[in-house]
């Protein structure tokens, strides 16, 4: 319904503005409709790696049955669906101006927050914590409004650039950008034990990457006045405020035995993880299936149908904690391919943005804000599955949007400022 209101009010010059992440969005529904796509039996059972399947229908005389190239139908139709969150939400981010996007930063910045504390409450509730929203989760961890722990680190990981960015935003008084600046030290002090307690090893890297990017993100608002700007300096006081609450809440964490990921890196568990003993069997089962994939969303059943006596246990593989494995193994030569075009647009978007004579303006710090934060997407993605939960999908297309419009704001700025006097045309 979102979907179809948001296509009502769309613009055609609204997709020109997002052109490339529109194209890439219709490519991938276009790759999961071919994949679904009904195909005569001299083509599907030619495929790699269909023979049990065609074994299957022979000794029960579904020989002549059509298939489409997925060999899980319905989770191939899950996902299919499941696109049409972060469409909606591209398509109604894509009729905001620069305004309305950069309002979003304190709801988003809010959001993460209110789910790092209800990861407190949960590890303070314990394992049968009525705060734990999904029957299937990580035990005793503090995964928010998330099941995964993996995918609370990311979204408290990003918002590292998010403060140093909203912080940096102009503001009419010297004193209005004082207290959000401090208001955002003390957030992005609260943010590392909150992180800890998550019990993400990842989220340990994706944290470290986001307060890297701070010092390249704040820049204290320019002022017209020059008593005001001397007024509007680096906020000190703040800054130690929150270093020293970082280090006393950290510590607190620490003693209290609640920095679960300091844990899981100094214990045994990583070498146990499931997920890297069967790397290279999953990469053996993408070579099978190559150059076509089993079809997207079907990893469950492809991975089910070649798994290693060795690795079988009780509990259930849902993904490959590897996306890029999982794209290659699923989607095939096609899927890779796309993914390159993405990351490719991704890295040029950075050139743009991160050249030497780009403007301090809001524009560009949003731009490079949205930079940061897809490529802690991007890594993340090498040992878990961040984009497969519908909030972070939608998250991933917000910092895409933001990148692009701040990208055209900020070049039509530098434009315009470089453009020649009307009395020298």
């Amino acid at each position: 319904m979102v979907c179809a209101l948001a296509i009502l009010h769309l613009r055609a010059e609204d997709l020109v503005r997002y052109r490339t992440i529109a194209a890439l969005i219709a490519a991938t529904f276009l790759l999961i409709l071919a994949h679904l796509l009904p195909l005569p039996p001299a083509v599907w059972q030619m495929l790699p790696h269909r023979d049990l399947i065609v074994e299957i229908d022979g000794a029960t005389g579904l020989a002549d049955v059509w298939r489409p190239l997925t060999i899980a139908p319905q989770r191939t139709w899950n996902a299919l669906f499941s696109l049409f969150v972060p469409l909606s939400v591209f398509l109604l981010l894509a009729r905001f101006d620069r305004g309305q996007l950069r309002a979003l930063l304190l709801p988003v910045i809010c959001i993460g927050l209110l789910s790092g504390f209800v990861g407190l409450l949960q590890i303070t509730g314990g394992e049968g914590s009525p705060l734990y929203f999904y029957s299937i989760h990580n035990d005793r961890a503090a995964v928010g409004l998330f099941s995964n722990r993996n995918h609370q680190a990311m979204l408290l990981a990003s918002l590292f650039p998010m403060l140093a960015v909203y912080a940096s935003l102009q503001v009419r008084t010297t004193q209005r950008f004082r207290l959000r600046a401090m208001v955002c030290a003390a957030a992005g002090a609260v943010l590392v034990p909150l992180l800890l307690v998550t019990g993400s090893r990842a989220g340990l890297v994706l944290g470290l990457i986001g307060l890297a990017s701070v010092p390249f993100l704040f820049r204290r608002p320019a002022t017209d006045d020059p008593q005001r700007r001397k007024a509007a300096a680096f906020p000190i006081v703040p800054v130690v405020l929150g270093i020293a609450g970082v280090t006393l809440v950290a510590l607190l964490a620490l003693l209290f035995s609640r920095a679960e990921a300091l844990t899981r890196i100094t214990g045994s568990e990583q070498a146990e993880d499931l997920r890297f003993q069967a790397f290279m069997p999953m990469l053996d089962m993408a070579w099978r299936y190559f150059p076509f994939g089993s079809g997207l969303g079907s990893f469950v059943e492809a991975y089910q149908r070649d798994e290693p006596a060795s690795l079988l246990k009780p509990e259930y593989f849902n993904h490959a904690h590897n996306d890029f494995m999982e794209i290659a193994l699923t989607g095939g030569v096609l899927a890779l391919l796309l993914l390159a075009v993405a990351i490719a647009a991704w890295l040029i978007a950075g050139l743009r943005v991160w050249r030497p004579f780009k403007t301090g303006s809001d524009d560009t710090r949003i731009a490079r804000m949205g930079f940061v934060i897809i490529g802690q997407f991007l890594l993340a993605s090498t040992v878990d599955y961040p984009v497969r939960t519908p909030s972070l999908a939608c998250l991933l297309i917000l910092a895409a949007v933001w990148l692009k419009s701040g990208i055209r704001q900020s070049e039509a700025e530098v434009s315009n400022r470089l453009e020649v006097p009307q009395a020298f045309r």
